[in-house]
């Protein structure tokens, strides 16, 4: 079985595909003796296991994990044989349960209609729950004594002086460190030998997203104080200052409007594996029609991915995997809690990451086990990252009263909106007058600033009908035209609150089987293969002109 990939789509065999429960993995490998020198440590390190892993090497139990989308590790040092094959072993069990993210249920038919112990199993989300090493494994070496993680934040004190401010950890007390702050000529720009302090900067050029101005934030390098220790990057400063009020969100003082998509880690074959070679279809993608930002939706994506969105300056919302969640109790809590901890951790230091999405689209959100239930959610963002703000995305239809609302403790309202496709079906007419006044009216009753997270229409590729019907990509192409027009007239009001539009979907992506599905989500305006739809040229003349940059296509702007 390759790694990184999901085992459902690799073999003709069904049983694999819908396979719920443990599976295993084994591969061997020779570990030469230079890793042993000087006292190394070794680490294993797992980009991701979906959802639950046991891990051993040469027999001998090393760790256990629990979460998909999110990266772990083990110190193997003391379990590796050097100069010699090793063999590793990974169980790893894709089922969910009411107290994972995202939930599962496993039931038991008492019927004649099903075989005795006949079980059905489900989960809440809507999409493929695509399974198995989904991301890279690495095996690396660190000296005796190393950084073990870099806290650091980064302002512009004035127009010119730019301040960052960190704190090094290390695997042993250390009295000094050498830091060396690099620009992205590689040249330094300021030092220090203390392993906690404040470097500041002269002439500094704020980070800005694609399509703004392009200055990529710099580089900290640190090496310990034996010289013997050269030791590891450790990620990108934020060289930029994110603000927001009740109006919307700025970057370096200027007001943002995203215009991008949500998305989804699929792809044929590898399902959710990670691959290099489609993520750069997808920035080439991205970057052709426009788009300034991604939601990670339904779950935290590949660090190499966001580290690849951030080199190209694309911004992101990154989500939680707390998709539509149908009951709260404190033991789910505690497991939001810890995801949300591990959610930021991974992504805080990423310059284009700049909005934390609690969860997608749960249930019941007036009712007051829910409103404590995010009420703490959003609590523990602001203690964990300050500089960011919190994001509740949502298919409920706008709230009236704020204070019986969990809404009322998140610093942005995400709404998920459907106009013409699941509500008034086929009704392209209304759009422009439900949306407007559904996006103001919860405005009115938060004052916060809203981004429509999700919209758009199902086509199936290729399909055209005139005059456009529904499943066609004449009638998403209409769709889509229409939510435009939706927006304009927000924009254009006296209200400025709405921070900006996200289709659904960026790509068509596999779902379980149903009725009312394909086999696919069919909302994208790229092919799963990356191929543009009909509709994919019409938000490309929509972005472009958003982003005010001249396309080179031969078509009309909408």
């Amino acid at each position: 079985m390759p790694v990184p990939s999901s085992f459902n789509d690799i073999v003709m065999d069904a049983s694999i595909r819908d396979h719920v429960g443990w599976v295993w993995y084994q591969r061997s490998w020779f570990a030469s003796r230079a890793w042993s020198r000087d006292h190394n440590r070794v680490f294993l390190r797992f980009g991701s296991v979906h959802y639950w892993a046991k891990v051993w090497l040469n027999g001998k139990f090393v760790g256990d994990h629990q979460g998909g989308h999110l990266p772990f590790e083990f110190e193997i040092t003391d379990h590796l044989v050097t100069g010699s094959i090793n063999l590793l072993t990974v169980a790893v069990n894709n089922r969910l349960h009411p107290n994972t993210l995202p939930q599962g249920r496993t039931t038991y038919p008492n019927s004649s209609l099903y075989p005795q112990g006949y079980s059905i199993y489900s989960h809440s989300c809507d999409y493929f729950d695509f399974s198995g090493i989904n991301r890279p494994v690495y095996l690396y070496t660190t000296p005796r004594t190393y950084v073990k993680d870099v806290e650091f934040s980064a302002n512009v004190v004035n127009q010119t002086l730019g301040a960052l401010t960190y704190n090094i950890i290390t695997s042993d007390v250390q009295n000094s460190c050498t830091v060396k702050l690099l620009n992205k000529y590689n040249k330094g720009v300021a030092y220090s030998t203390l392993c906690t302090g404040t470097l500041t900067v002269e002439d500094v050029r704020p980070w800005w997203p694609v399509l703004r101005t392009a200055d990529q934030g710099s580089w900290v390098r640190l090496r310990g104080s034996d010289e013997r220790y050269q030791l590891a990057a450790v990620g990108r400063s934020q060289c930029y200052p994110v603000t927001w009020d009740n109006h919307g969100v700025q970057i370096n003082g200027e007001n943002l409007y995203i215009h991008g998509f949500g998305m989804h880690e699929d792809s044929n074959i590898r399902g959710r594996g990670f691959d290099s070679a489609v993520l750069m279809r997808d920035i080439n993608l991205l970057q052709w029609v426009g788009a300034n930002a991604i939601r990670t939706s339904h779950y935290p994506y590949a660090e190499e991915t966001i580290a690849a969105l951030e080199r190209y300056g694309i911004l992101v919302i990154v989500e939680t995997p707390g998709c539509s969640i149908g009951s709260y109790d404190d033991d789910l809590l505690k497991e939001h809690k810890r995801i949300l901890e591990k959610t930021i951790h991974a992504h805080r230091k990423r310059a284009n990451v700049i909005i934390w999405s609690i969860a997608n689209e749960p249930s019941n959100t007036t009712r007051p086990d829910a409103v404590n239930y995010f009420k703490e959610l959003a609590q523990r963002v602001r203690e964990l990252d300050p500089s960011r703000p919190s994001i509740l995305v949502t298919g409920e239809f706008a709230h009236t009263n704020a204070s019986t609302s969990a809404f009322q403790y998140v610093d942005i309202i995400g709404v998920n909106r459907y106009a013409s496709w699941y509500r008034d079906s086929g009704k392209l007419s209304i759009i422009q007058i439900q949306v407007p006044l559904e996006m103001n009216l919860w405005y009115r009753t938060f004052d916060k600033p809203v981004l429509i997270t999700e919209y758009g229409a199902g086509s199936l590729s290729g399909q055209h009908v005139g005059p456009a019907a529904m499943w066609s990509e004449d009638y998403q192409v209409q769709t889509l035209r229409q939510y435009f027009r939706a927006f304009d007239n927000i924009l254009r009001s006296e209200e400025t609150f709405f921070l900006g539009e996200m289709i659904w979907n960026f790509i068509d992506f596999k779902t379980p089987q149903e009725y009312i599905r394909p086999g696919l989500c069919v909302k994208g305006v790229f092919t799963r293969d990356r191929q543009p739809k009909a509709a994919a040229y019409d938000v490309r003349g929509r972005y472009c002109s958003l982003a005010n940059i001249q396309c080179t296509d031969d078509y009309q702007l909408i």
